[in-house]
């Protein structure tokens, strides 16, 4: 299995000073459940598609908004989606995270009396070639091998010593975020401010809509079959993912779920779907699909 070993910035940035609070800790717990929790280990591998940054009143909104702008961010859209505004930007250099992954590899299995192994609901044949983990997966691992070793206790009954090596290989990613999105906070619906979820894509480039349409199609589909429903084109959830939801919306639909991050005081979420923010804001904006902030808005501001 993986796992997140370290989470950190590359350098400073902008953003993280202006805005007083590092992404760091929402990006490490994303993984950490991602890659360890879920065992989704590609993650590591996909795009990170943007940041969001959650306001909790509308003067913080128009107040972030304005520092943005003061960083030489670029805004690609300001609409109103789900009730309230939302603006994207486009920094002007990404925010780096340096993420360092380890995997551990067993070579030795606890014995059996039958010459078998078996590790945590874990079963391997005698030659170590095929175990089968608690859920019935089957995995191939050459490299498995039985040991066994002969004691008697103070019965002089035997048993089985048990034995395990384990070699740890790492790997360092770096991802690279360059849009931010920053909602509004909805009538009714209060929000802490500060990281609030980072969203994952298997869109390349531009060019590859058609196969990151295909792969997310078969990221679903591993994630099992999802009940259907909602009122707003949600999916409803996965059976073996019960918190995970899928949102069936018309542009660029997507899994997500929630989760608690100790550090910050509050929920954090992960998104992932086919298409990139960016890709989505251009589509919208060539097809004239945008709504726009009604006049007066933000009138109500003391």
């Amino acid at each position: 299995m993986s796992n997140i070993l370290s989470v950190s910035l590359a350098r400073d940035h902008a953003v993280v000073d202006m805005l007083g609070k590092s992404p760091v800790p929402l990006m490490k717990e994303i993984l950490r459940q991602c890659v360890s929790v879920y065992e989704i280990p590609n993650t590591v591998d996909l795009r990170c598609d943007h940041l969001c940054w959650r306001c909790e009143t509308k003067q913080e909104y128009l107040d972030v908004k304005g520092k943005f702008e003061k960083t030489g961010a670029k805004m690609l859209i300001q609409s109103m989606i789900g009730g309230r505004p939302i603006a994207s930007y486009k920094l002007r250099e990404p925010i780096i995270f340096e993420v360092v992954v380890g995997r551990n590899h067993t070579n030795g299995y606890e014995s059996t009396v039958n010459g078998g192994n078996v590790t945590n609901g874990t079963t391997a044949d005698g030659n170590g070639s095929l175990s089968t983990n608690g859920n019935g997966a089957t995995v191939s691992n050459g490299s498995t091998t039985s040991n066994t070793d002969t004691a008697s206790d103070a019965d002089g009954r035997e048993c089985n010593a048990k034995r395990r090596k384990k070699e740890v290989h790492q790997r360092e990613v770096d991802f690279r975020v360059d849009v931010i999105e920053v909602p509004c906070p909805k009538p009714g619906r209060p929000y802490s401010s500060g990281w609030e979820h980072c969203e994952f894509c298997f869109e390349k480039s531009p060019e590859d809509a058609k196969p990151a349409q295909e792969s997310f199609q078969k990221f679903v589909d591993r994630r099992n079959s999802f009940r259907e429903g909602g009122d707003r084109g949600e999916g409803g959830t996965a059976s073996l993912y019960p918190s995970w939801i899928l949102n069936l919306k018309v542009r660029n639909r997507d899994i997500s779920f929630v989760f608690d991050v100790d550090e910050l005081k509050r929920p954090g979420s992960v998104k992932f779907h086919a298409l990139s923010l960016e890709t989505v804001i251009e589509n919208e904006v060539s097809e004239d699909d945008v709504i726009q902030v009604p006049e007066g808005y933000f009138d109500d501001i003391s």
